[in-house]
């Protein structure tokens, strides 16, 4: 590569940053005099700008599935989600994973095609097409050019409306998806995060793995994801939301083709549902151990109260300033002063549970005093912050609101989100306003409620003598079995 000759542009390049050397440093400028950089603090924050979001337009099919249309002309591409209102929360409680286990079914044939006849046609229109599931939904997602949307829309309602759920492909699918469970198995961050939620929830759904264990996968049959199809696939808890450079009238008529017919099943939908993590009056510390690890993930989880309300302003500022940036406190004291991780991060959640969570991964010989720093992170948000230290997270999470906006597939995928939890247009627009008016005063409260440094559970995944833990809480023990089991020889 040495020996390329310097592209045009590269040289213009190189041009124009010799002459800004010359104009700014008095050894290139001849030793004229030139004003110096202030470099030793970084520039003062600007105010961000107002964020003007997408108001979609609505319209309903002969079916009664409502469509929520954003034109956006910005690139001839066209994202469609079409999101069914269940998820894994609706797994028989005998078969955690089913919801997973469907959703990566409907792309293994679907229509007249088979799973590799149905992967050409997708790859011949140069369209991606593609199923997710979470807790309360599946989205099922199309992301194409505008002048291949008709041509690919049909591929998108076979998905939907006709998957083939063949026993033979529900075979290879399944040997996958424990593939993948054995992979997560030997993940210290994921088993963490299960044994938290273990902890936090117990043997309730949310207590398991989103998508199942080995042994559930293994007990369900084909017939069950057939029967899952039925019950859940309809028009009339189902919505779709289509981003991008397409003409109104097109769209209508394309869609209409492909889902007007949809019909309903007789039984009624399935209900949203919060999830609140039972109450808690000490610390649990659990142990996942793993010997000779030289490296510890650690999780600390916690219930929040279940009014939390979403996009609630001082509790987002608060989370940023904790553990939601990269200036946060906690990843300035374990990675920066202490040197103990490469990250660490603090979030919480209000949909469909009510938690929040630590995580990060450390050395094993700072297991200890790394849980320390954390304990008094968590002790010393609840305590006034700086006016410096407000204005930096307020600012930090203003800026990156409307990164969630970045994109027609981006812009589809949250729009969906938002309308599934059917939050409020006023709420939205009005949430960066809110963010830059919070006070140390509101931050301080919303710390106060969110996190409670005595009523939380620490797990530790590594090579750690559980005695050395007591004195953070009460010490138990699980095992990686406990948490992905293995289904019997």
């Amino acid at each position: 590569m040495n020996d390329v000759a310097p592209r045009p542009w590269r040289s213009s390049l190189i041009v124009t940053v010799l002459a800004g050397l010359c104009a700014t440093t008095p050894a290139l400028a001849g030793g004229r005099a030139v004003a110096a950089v202030d470099r030793s603090a970084p520039p003062p924050l600007g105010r961000p700008a107002p964020v003007t979001l997408p108001v979609p337009e609505r319209f309903t099919l002969k079916s009664g599935l409502p469509v929520y249309f954003v034109p956006r002309q910005r690139a001839p591409l066209v994202d469609v989600v079409v999101n069914i209102k269940t998820g894994a929360l609706d797994d028989a409680s005998d078969r955690p994973g089913e919801a997973v286990a469907l959703a990566a079914m409907l792309s293994q044939g679907a229509g007249d095609r088979d799973a590799f006849a149905f992967s050409d046609a997708a790859a011949r229109l140069g369209a991606s097409l593609g199923a997710g599931v979470d807790w309360t939904s599946t989205n099922v997602t199309l992301h194409v050019a505008s002048v291949r949307f008709v041509a690919a829309l049909p591929l998108l309602a076979d998905l939907v409306l006709r998957p083939v759920l063949t026993g033979q492909d529900w075979d290879r699918k399944r040997d996958e998806l424990v593939a993948d469970l054995a992979y997560a198995r030997d993940e210290p961050a994921v088993l963490a995060r299960l044994a938290a939620a273990r902890t936090l929830f117990g043997t309730a759904r949310m207590g398991q793995p989103l998508q199942g264990t080995s042994v559930s996968l293994t007990a369900t049959t084909v017939d069950h994801l057939r029967q899952r199809y039925a019950r859940d696939f309809r028009p009339d808890d189902a919505f779709v939301v289509v981003v991008g450079d397409i003409d109104r009238a097109a769209l209508e008529s394309a869609l209409q083709g492909a889902f007007g017919a949809w019909a309903a099943p007789r039984d009624p939908p399935s209900s949203p549902r919060i999830v609140e993590p039972p109450s808690r009056a000490r610390v649990d510390v659990v142990v996942v151990p793993r010997p000779a690890a030289v490296q510890s993930a650690l999780v600390v989880a916690a219930p929040i109260p279940v009014d939390v309300p979403p996009l609630h302003a001082p509790s987002a500022v608060m989370q940023t300033l904790l553990g939601g940036s990269f200036t946060s406190r906690l990843n300035d004291n374990l990675r920066e002063e202490h040197g103990y991780s490469y990250g660490a991060r603090y979030g919480y959640e209000v949909w469909p549970t009510h938690h929040s969570l630590v995580s990060t991964t450390v050395s094993t010989a700072v297991t200890i005093p790394a849980l320390e720093q954390i304990h008094s992170e968590l002790a010393r948000i609840r305590e006034p912050a700086s006016v410096d230290e407000i204005a930096r997270a307020r600012s930090y999470e203003a800026l990156s609101f409307p990164a969630f906006l970045d994109g027609g597939a981006s812009i589809a995928a949250t729009l969906a989100s938002w309308l599934e939890r059917g939050l409020a247009d006023d709420l939205i627009a009005g949430y960066t306003a809110r963010v830059l008016a919070v006070d140390a005063a509101a931050v301080q409260r919303a710390a106060e409620r969110l996190v409670d440094p005595t009523r939380q559970v620490v797990v530790v995944v590594g090579d750690v003598d559980p005695a050395a833990l007591a004195r953070f809480g009460r010490v138990t023990t699980l095992a990686v079995d406990e948490l992905l089991p293995l289904p019997a020889p």
